[in-house]
């Protein structure tokens, strides 16, 4: 109904932008009164909260990147412009593929721009973090094949990068 005091209406895609963007110039941290319907008995009664509001989530534009050169690929964190469910914590879970190189390692097993990196080997890839860690195991343990679990679009496949550490 009211953000920061003033009434919302979002009936239009135009509207939603202009609401997004009103909300996106206040700092995180601020306080604002947030006014709603909520149902109590049989009738929808004005209630107001106060927030505070966080930070915005990054979108896929924003998002954090790791760039591997010896497996010529990029991968960036799961954001909620690119799950399939953004109410689902599980569509989190991975790293997006960015840019592969055509003559990578990683290109040459197969893998392609938009794929989802769920694993490496028999370890999960919960978010970049440990996207990095796994790569960094199968260098200091110079693997001659790394074996990417990774979803593209709605199958599921194993794809195995040969490996020529140097």
């Amino acid at each position: 109904m009211k953000f920061a005091n003033e009434a919302v209406e979002v009936s239009h895609d135009r509207e939603v932008a202009f609401f997004t963007s009103r909300v996106a110039i206040i700092p995180p941290g601020t306080k604002v009164p947030v006014t709603v319907f909520r149902k109590e008995a049989d009738t929808y009664v004005p209630r107001t909260f106060e927030v505070t509001l966080a930070e915005a989530p990054r979108d896929r534009f924003h998002a954090e990147k790791f760039e591997d050169k010896e497996f010529g690929l990029t991968v960036r964190a799961t954001t909620f412009d690119s799950v399939e469910d953004p109410e689902d914590p599980k569509s989190f879970l991975g790293v997006i593929v960015d840019k592969v190189e055509a003559a990578g390692w990683a290109g040459l097993g197969g893998i392609r721009r938009g794929d989802r990196i769920l694993k490496i080997g028999q370890d999960e890839v919960q978010d970049l973090a440990d996207f990095k860690q796994l790569l960094e195991k199968a260098r200091q343990d110079k693997q001659k094949e790394v074996v990417f679990f990774i979803r593209r679009g709605i199958s599921t496949h194993y794809i195995r990068a040969d490996t020529d550490w140097k």
